[in-house]
């Protein structure tokens, strides 16, 4: 194998574009996102909808959270496909697809605004529109956010120099067909946000909004639960699966 010889290779245009059609429908794709919140130990989660002025169409999707935020690398890797990141147990991006995937299923750039307890505010730029533009995969970041981008994450996470949190917006939304007051009443619906994130919200510290709207938990109805004990006797362990009648699958 000696004469063997190696490249770099590196995700091409072709590929994102591609990948938008992962199969995604929106409220995966959202859930994927909401998941890294979770991940970074955030307690406030907020989903907020921009609309168009004639309220026709969304124009932009923004999902922050009060997390441990990024470091530059965190944020490198985060908008890079397929990369090397530690997830959660439960995560739903463990490929290293998940944040750029589900955002580009969505629309065409996604931005990410991050920032530590101890640290200053980052911002990535992922637009498939600049893919094009330069003919190759290229994310564009600072480390010097103008006065606007500041403003705009103190608006969504808050102004203290000590507040940490990741902001990501999805723009040039193009793949979302559906008029805003309606998706607004899809996520608040409870066989949605409510029941997929369910166990997080029963915890009564943990706040999830839409807009203004906060999420409650889904609670299965006690009667429409069965409960199966099984004992696996080569490793005496023993599980209870439980099955909700109203969703029709294990819950």
């Amino acid at each position: 194998m000696g004469n063997l010889k190696k490249w770099v290779a590196t995700p091409t245009v072709k590929m994102a574009f591609s990948l938008r059609s992962a199969g995604y429908d929106y409220m995966s794709a959202l859930a994927d996102i909401i998941d890294n919140c979770f991940d970074a130990d955030a307690t406030k989660i907020r989903i907020w909808l921009d609309a168009s002025k004639d309220e026709s169409a969304i124009e932009q999707i923004n999902i922050s959270d009060n997390g441990h935020g990024m470091s530059l690398s965190d944020l490198q890797r985060a908008l890079t496909y397929g990369s090397d990141s530690a997830y959660g147990q439960y995560s739903l991006g463990c490929y290293g697809l998940g944040l750029k995937t589900a955002s580009t299923s969505i629309g065409k750039c996604l931005t990410v605004y991050t920032k530590t307890e101890s640290g200053k505010l980052l911002v990535g730029i992922l637009d498939l529109d600049r893919f094009e533009e330069e003919g190759e995969y290229v994310v564009e970041y600072t480390t010097k956010p103008t006065s606007a981008q500041q403003a705009f994450f103190a608006a969504h996470i808050g102004d203290s120099a000590k507040a940490s949190g990741t902001l990501v917006t999805i723009s040039k939304i193009d793949k979302l067909d559906i008029k805003p007051k309606s998706f607004y009443q899809t996520l608040k619906a409870e066989t949605n946000l409510p029941r997929i994130f369910r166990e997080f919200l029963s915890d009564p510290e943990i706040e999830m909004y839409v807009n203004t709207t906060r999420i409650e938990g889904y609670i299965v109805p006690p009667e429409s639960i069965v409960q199966n004990w099984t004992k696996v006797r080569g490793t005496n362990v023993e599980f209870r699966v439980l099955h909700d009648r109203s969703r029709g699958a294990s819950g």
